[in-house]
């Protein structure tokens, strides 16, 4: 997925706006996204006056190439600074007009005063009349300008709109068109009772769905009272085991000590997804007894895969894909998954630490500490 930022914004002159997006770029690069920024005030972004420019072509091909688009602005007099809206007013001129049409947009305003709202508000109203959609937003203003780098309480709500961003991006969510886009390429057709909605209502789910529309089924980001009873139990457990095992009490950033492989294994390494699939040879059925169980785990980082563990019968099985209703859903980076395959940490560590986020039944993180052997 390639997302491209307009930073709009003087150097110095940002009112914290500059740090807003490094906990922007640091989370989608956590999820394996690398984000090109055009920093409009190095751009040198001549004035519009309805003829095409060669700086202004490079940005928007760049933009047009993009998948989806980040819009950051300071706000000054209750409006977007001269720098961003100096770039905006191209988006008119026909060359340039379908630049964002359809693409999925980030809003990011910053103002010292109580003007974020309403320049966000007319940036969104831009956007959609170019034909792009806002599927996300971070509007920080007055008291909240004020807490920019010393608030962790803002800087989860920054990072948890920064997933969101990502999720429908990656899923390719599907949007109406603004009834004042102008430059709409696949208009809204008049009559919809007779209309194709083939493109907007998902068909019904086979049981191997996409990962777009697993994504979509589950929400990694609020818990239900059952949900939250059982991480709190989990929590209580990993602090007593903390006071009782002076292994575990090992700092993370504690360099690893790397100790030879057994000839049997030196002769290659293994890769995450290689490392997941031979997992079955790691189980152990006799500690399982009749437990049954579905893992789905959904990879990301430098090795990106998707499979499911099916444990019961005595037996392991691991498949590639995604299922409907696994018992437990685990998305992580694959340096995480490596480490815990090699009992680095344990999952449960790694999901207290928010290295790894959990949706399903979370006592089998447990389960799936104690079953398998360290690879």
């Amino acid at each position: 997925m390639k997302v491209t930022a307009l930073y709009g914004a003087m150097p110095g002159y940002d009112y914290g706006l500059s740090a807003v997006l490094k906990s922007i770029y640091a989370t989608l690069s956590e999820l394996g996204v690398t984000v090109s920024e055009i920093n409009l005030a190095y751009s040198q972004i001549p004035f519009c006056d309805g003829i095409e420019s060669q700086v202004v072509t490079d940005c928007m091909e760049q933009i047009k190439s993009s998948d989806c688009v980040i819009f950051a602005t300071t706000s000054i007099g209750f409006s977007i600074n001269a720098i961003m809206k100096s770039f905006m007013e191209h988006f008119q001129i026909p060359m340039y007009a379908n630049s964002i049409a359809e693409k999925h947009c980030f809003i990011v305003t910053v103002a010292e005063n109580y003007s974020d709202r309403e320049v966000s508000d007319y940036l969104s109203r831009f956007i959609g009349i170019l034909g792009g959609h806002e599927v996300s937003r971070v509007s920080l203003g007055g008291k909240y300008q004020k807490m920019i780098g010393k608030s962790n309480e803002l800087q989860e709500i920054i990072e948890k709109n920064s997933e969101d961003f990502y999720r429908i991006c990656k899923q390719n969510r599907k949007y109406i068109a603004s009834s004042e886009s102008l430059f709409s390429s696949a208009p809204i057709p008049m009559d919809l009772h007779t209309a194709d909605l083939s493109t907007i209502i998902p068909k019904e789910a086979p049981s191997k769905i996409p990962k777009t529309e697993l994504y979509q089924k589950i929400n990694f980001d609020t818990f239900n009272e059952y949900q939250q009873k059982d991480i709190e139990e989990i929590t209580n457990l990993f602090s007593k085991k903390l006071n009782t095992d002076s292994q575990i009490k090992t700092d993370l950033d504690i360099p690893f000590t790397y100790k030879k492989p057994t000839p049997k294994v030196v002769h290659h390494a293994k890769t995450c997804k290689q490392m997941t699939h031979s997992l079955p040879h790691y189980y152990q059925p006799h500690l399982a007894g009749n437990f049954e169980a579905t893992i789905q785990l959904i990879i990301s980082g430098s090795e990106t895969f998707d499979c499911y563990l099916t444990l019961g019968n005595n037996e392991c099985r691991v498949e590639e894909g995604t299922i409907e209703t696994p018992d437990i859903t685990i998305l992580t980076t694959a340096e995480i998954w490596v480490d815990i395959l090699k009992g680095k940490y344990t999952a449960q560590k790694a999901f207290m630490i928010g290295q790894l986020k959990v949706r399903g039944n979370f006592v089998l993180l447990t389960k799936l500490d104690q079953l398998f052997k360290r690879i």
